[in-house]
């Protein structure tokens, strides 16, 4: 069980990190999810989000005996082929319609399925500049991926979801 799953009891999970630069901190997350390649979170003085690689953490201080580790759900994969009941979802909130449109495109290219409002199987939601925290929450609480369009982008050009750019 992740620390968003149970009923207002709140899981400090601490560890330490080594970011894609190579700097060493340390990370205490009180709301957290996991999948089989990345755990995403924020403590209480983050503002939005952050997601860490797995295979960076250097030492778990506390909190690991709630991670699922081998039993976590996998991380999504990109398909553009696979057929739609089976693909990963996304939501994009807090763009301009225009900009959302090309985006939807791309994704939709990338082997993802766009939906409009938070879905139990969705798997990630970009937010834009203007993005309500409402959606994000229940997007959240739903298991899904918070994403930056920058990380999107870098999700859709490497396959990783950087722990720089949010």
């Amino acid at each position: 069980m992740s620390a968003m799953e149970g009923a207002g009891t709140v899981r400090l999970l601490s560890f330490s990190y080594r970011d894609s630069k190579g700097q060493v901190s340390e990370r205490q997350l009180t709301r957290w999810k996991e999948n089989s390649v990345h755990i995403q979170g924020h403590s209480e003085g983050d503002t939005f989000y952050r997601t860490f690689r797995k295979d960076r953490i250097i030492e778990y201080f506390s909190g690991s005996e709630y991670l699922k580790f081998d039993k976590a759900p996998p991380a999504p994969v990109l398909i553009s082929i696979a057929p739609a009941d089976v693909r990963g979802e996304i939501l994009f909130t807090g763009f301009l319609a225009a900009h959302r449109l090309e985006l939807e495109a791309l994704a939709e290219k990338q082997g993802l399925r766009v939906v409009k409002s938070p879905t139990k199987a969705l798997t990630f939601l970009c937010t834009g500049k203007t993005a309500g925290w409402t959606k994000v929450r229940a997007a959240s609480e739903k298991g899904a991926f918070i994403l930056t369009e920058a990380q999107l982008l870098e999700v859709f050009e490497t396959g990783d979801i950087s722990d720089t750019s949010n």
